[in-house]
């Protein structure tokens, strides 16, 4: 059996996996979700802060103007 990377064990609290959720869903509402999405990038978990860099990832062009006006 091969061994286990480091980051397959780390685990979400259930509060985090909620907010992962929020995250998704957010990324299914495509240019309708940036602006929360740029919000949670302040989350305190590192997952969430992971799916949202993954949700505007898939988003694509449309987060991009968005994210430039948040820096």
């Amino acid at each position: 059996m091969a061994p286990r990377s480091n980051h397959e064990n780390l685990s979400l609290s259930t509060e985090d996996e909620h907010r992962v959720r929020d995250v998704e869903r957010l990324a299914r509402d495509g240019a309708a979700g940036v602006g929360p999405l740029i919000e949670l990038l302040a989350d305190p978990s590192w997952g969430v802060r992971r799916a949202v860099v993954s949700a505007l990832a898939r988003i694509g062009d449309p987060a991009v103007a968005r994210l430039v006006e948040s820096l």
